[in-house]
């Protein structure tokens, strides 16, 4: 699993002035610095070609980014993996379907439809601690 770990450091200059008394005045000059140190977990990319010529999957998900735009990764020796096409774009639909037979020579052992919710930052809910993420099994019913 690759990490990728970014740090920023953000410095602003703050110039004021307050009159103490009738004749005395008092100027600052203050720097702040921000340092943010942010992590985030990379995913790999692999082709659908190869994929379908080299590897046995253990899932294959689906995730529901938009109302009614996917995209799909797989699940390869415990490691995600987006798929991409033979331009190395990720490999997206606007359909569940349109995905099933883009990757129908795919030797998945399962699939899974993956959605995360933002409702809970739409209301205003605190940040939970646990992950809010739901998997639907999916059946490939060959509609294409």
């Amino acid at each position: 699993m690759n990490l990728e770990t970014t740090v920023s450091i953000q410095s602003k200059e703050f110039y004021g002035s307050q009159l103490l008394s009738d004749q005395l005045i008092v100027s600052a000059k203050v720097e702040v610095s921000v340092i943010s140190l942010h992590t985030k977990e990379q995913k790999m990319a692999m082709s659908l070609r190869t994929l379908e010529l080299f590897f046995y999957l253990d899932k294959l998900v689906v995730h529901s980014l938009d109302m009614s735009l996917y995209q799909v990764s797989v699940e390869v020796d415990g490691e995600e993996h987006f798929i991409t096409d033979d331009k190395g774009k990720m490999l997206r639909a606007f359909s569940i379907v349109e995905l099933q037979k883009q990757c129908a020579n795919l030797k998945a052992d399962k699939w899974v439809l993956r959605q995360q919710s933002a409702y809970d930052e739409m209301v205003g809910s605190p940040i939970r601690q646990q992950d809010n993420t739901l998997e639907v099994p999916l059946g490939n019913n060959k509609l294409y």
